[in-house]
């Protein structure tokens, strides 16, 4: 599944990502990754736990906690804080 990065808290390490069906989940970034709003991401973007994502536009694999899944833009922006 392929998604975009639509909101970012850099002091967190959370994104939130739109994915192909409209609806946002939110990552937990477990390492030092360079995320850009706009940012292409693909892999298993709706499945809790720790995963494995690439961000397509910078080429780099990056292992990440999805949070949460299936979320409003509200819902994701709240979670963001």
């Amino acid at each position: 599944m392929q998604g975009v990065i639509r909101l970012i808290n850099n002091e967190d390490a959370l994104a939130a990502v739109q994915t192909e069906h409209g609806e946002y989940s939110v990552l937990g970034l477990l390492g030092n990754y360079d995320v850009e709003v706009g940012d292409v991401v693909s892999g298993p973007l709706q499945a809790l736990d720790e995963q494995r994502v690439v961000n397509e536009t910078k080429g780099v694999t990056m292992t990440v906690y999805i949070e949460d899944i299936e979320l409003s833009l509200e819902a994701a922006l709240e979670r963001l804080g």
